[in-house]
């Protein structure tokens, strides 16, 4: 069963499709004009962006947090595509979700967006880059060949013991 997308899959929204922050200022600053340059805007524009950070900032932190964060994402994302995740069903849309879907997230959706958020989450986002590149390689090595006997639950479990022996 296909991944619904639009309102009422928020999950897959937000894995999908990249930070609105910067392009929601940008469409403000156009429509406010010359006004964008107070200070007082310039303030609300830094807190979009750091509040965007924010929201994001799982990439910046400990690995097995990171981790936890894309199970909870996988789990609603089959719940509200209304598969069970304990069924043959859901293990390829989990597998893909877990592997090239988290690597696609980390590497080319999330960027952060304003000074502070890059400065204080950077360097743990750094930290994380290998262990995510090998986690995907883990996961594709070990279970690309036999998803057929598989359930999305059994991905998630090795999901989590592959990335407790990165840690």
């Amino acid at each position: 069963r296909p991944v619904t997308s639009g309102p009422f899959n928020t999950a897959e929204d937000a894995s999908s499709g990249g930070c609105l922050a910067p392009k929601l200022v940008i469409k403000i600053r156009d429509e406010i004009g010359e006004a964008a340059d107070q200070p007082k805007y310039q303030e609300r524009f830094e807190l979009m962006l750091l509040s965007a950070d924010l929201d994001t900032a799982n990439v910046g932190e400990p690995f097995l947090s990171l981790v936890g964060s894309a199970v909870r994402l996988a789990l609603e994302r089959e719940m509200r595509s209304g598969r069970d995740v304990a069924s043959g069903e859901s293990a390829q849309p989990v597998y893909e979700f877990l592997t090239q879907g988290q690597e696609h997230y980390f590497n080319n959706l999330h960027r952060f967006v304003s000074d502070m958020g890059s400065k204080v989450f950077g360097p743990g986002k750094d930290a994380n880059r290998e262990r995510v590149h090998a986690q995907g390689e883990r996961m594709r090595e070990r279970y690309a060949d036999r998803l057929d006997q598989m359930s999305g639950q059994n991905l998630i479990d090795a999901y989590v013991e592959s990335a407790a022996e990165l840690a």
